[in-house]
């Protein structure tokens, strides 16, 4: 149920020229999420209202209409006008009391459209019904996302933020730098061959967490146990969802956040290892702690995102360029794979840090309590 931030009335969407709107038939307030805003308002104005939204106080404003946490407060001054609009940076949402949407630059209306047959009609709301609801679904290759080079699209039910993933950027190309020195080093001693077979193995040993030692070189192992990897399987699996991720998310919640959140993950997955592998002399190495805790707060943050998992290419079924992909929400996608880490960790003896995984991600699900209880307790302030 949808309430007006001022005075809590229940407030139900209106269809208008631009997309649909909330407005309040008590207050005479709106709200309206971002796509609409950015077909109604000139992009100059739009784009500064959201990045201005995004650099406020988070946890200062009114309750946000959809999940009732406390909106960010973003001062406008249009002409002898001055007055606050509420933004929602989880949902996508901004508040604006009455008349203050109709201050701001819009766009022309756009021109009416020829009216469907009622055939053409059912026909089209069906196959949106269709795209939005199923969970398997028949895409063109074509319509390829910002990480369809690497063959995976992406994550999609997000409206894009502004700005690039630096931090996503940053902390793969580290990745990739720690590995080539390491084989830069390898192939001094071993010769080409430590290209693929091995070449990680003695920096893994030397510069991996052990349990048994976790204040090694001066506690340097719980940096360096992030950036190394076993072999090339594990960097690129790790870097690829940390892409995958990264991409699509860190322009809506911020570099800085990236950056903890997965700072936070890797701690709390050594922690995790330390405690379950006590006086173990075995190296553990890899940023899947990390990414883990940045995967389950995502989730939780945007839990009606959508991950596109590409299953099959079937030329007969589907034609050339086409494939059937799987779609889960995000939430439901982060809840299958703890279970499967839950029940690897309890069960497993094998080479993968299950345990690590499991601790990474309570790191990022605890953050996300803590940022939901702060947020409940600003609003009942």
């Amino acid at each position: 149920m949808l309430l007006c931030p001022r005075c809590t009335t229940e407030i139900a969407p209106e269809r208008g020229p631009h997309g649909t709107v909330f407005p309040c038939g008590a207050c005479k307030g709106v709200a309206a999420t971002m796509p609409v805003l950015r077909r109604r308002l000139e992009a100059n104005t739009i784009n500064d209202l959201w990045q201005r939204a995004r650099r406020a106080k988070r946890h200062a404003g009114r309750p946000c209409p959809q999940c009732h946490d406390a909106m960010a407060e973003v001062p406008v001054h249009r002409g002898d006008r001055e007055f606050t609009v509420e933004a929602c940076d989880r949902c996508l949402c901004l508040w604006f009391d009455f008349d203050e949407l109709e201050v701001l630059p819009s766009r022309p209306t756009p021109p009416p459209v020829d009216p469907l047959s009622p055939e053409e009609a059912r026909e089209r709301a069906a196959r949106n019904a269709q795209r939005e609801h199923d969970t398997f679904e028949t895409v063109d290759d074509r319509d390829a996302e910002l990480t369809d080079w690497a063959g995976v699209e992406t994550i999609a039910g997000v409206e894009p933020g502004e700005g690039r993933p630096w931090a996503t950027w940053g902390v793969t190309v580290a990745l990739f730098a720690t590995a080539a020195v390491v084989m830069s080093d390898a192939v001094k001693l071993a010769g080409w061959i430590a290209l693929v077979g091995g070449g990680f193995q003695r920096a893994c040993h030397d510069w991996g967490f052990v349990p048994a030692d976790p204040w090694r070189h001066g506690g340097a192992t719980w940096l360096t146990a992030f950036l190394l990897h076993a072999d090339w399987g594990h960097l690129i699996g790790n870097s690829l969802v940390l892409v995958i991720l990264g991409e699509t998310l860190e322009p809506n919640v911020g570099w800085r956040r990236i950056l903890a959140t997965l700072a936070l993950g890797a701690i709390a997955a050594l922690l995790a290892h330390l405690a379950t592998h006590v006086g173990d002399t075995t190296p553990v190495v890899g940023a899947s702690g990390g990414i883990a805790g940045l995967f389950a707060w995502l989730a939780l943050r945007f839990p009606r995102a959508i991950v596109r998992i590409p299953l099959i290419h079937d030329f007969r079924r589907y034609g050339a360029g086409s494939m059937l992909r799987l779609n889960l929400r995000m939430r439901t996608a982060f809840l299958i794979w703890f279970a499967i880490e839950l029940l690897a960790s309890a069960t497993s003896s094998g080479h993968v840090a299950h345990e690590a995984h499991v601790g990474g991600a309570l790191a990022g699900v605890g953050l996300w309590w803590f940022e939901r209880r702060r947020a409940n307790r600003s609003v009942a302030a």
